[in-house]
């Protein structure tokens, strides 16, 4: 029974986050983050994550969660020029990146449709 449940929650949750994912006008965007790692005793490192959207842009929030989740032990925040331009640089771009960034759900697709 709680196996059930559990399936039926994942399911829904996928369902919402497909949808959240639907393409919209062809409008580029790129987002900006900061990812600083290695706080306390050891030596602190940052780069930038840089997302460009294409087609699909699920929001600034949603791509910073997605990048946390990426870097689990770091700190994600917003990017600042000022500060952060002469920051090693990670580009992800498209629509594969996006899927990539969506938790097990990202996975799964991309392992079907081989992003």
């Amino acid at each position: 029974m709680r196996s059930a449940l559990a399936c039926r929650t994942a399911l829904a949750a996928a369902v919402v986050a497909v949808a959240g994912l639907q393409s919209g006008p062809a409008l580029a965007t790129e987002y900006r983050f900061t990812v600083t790692c290695g706080q306390g005793f050891s030596l602190a490192h940052s780069h930038v994550v840089l997302w460009k959207t294409g087609d699909i842009d699920p929001g600034r929030e949603w791509l910073r969660v997605a990048t946390g989740t990426g870097y689990p032990d770091c700190s994600v925040s917003h990017y600042n020029p000022t500060t952060d331009a002469g920051l090693r640089v990670e580009t992800r771009s498209h629509e594969t990146a996006v899927l990539k960034g969506v938790p097990v759900l990202g996975t799964i697709l991309c392992a079907v449709f081989r992003c």
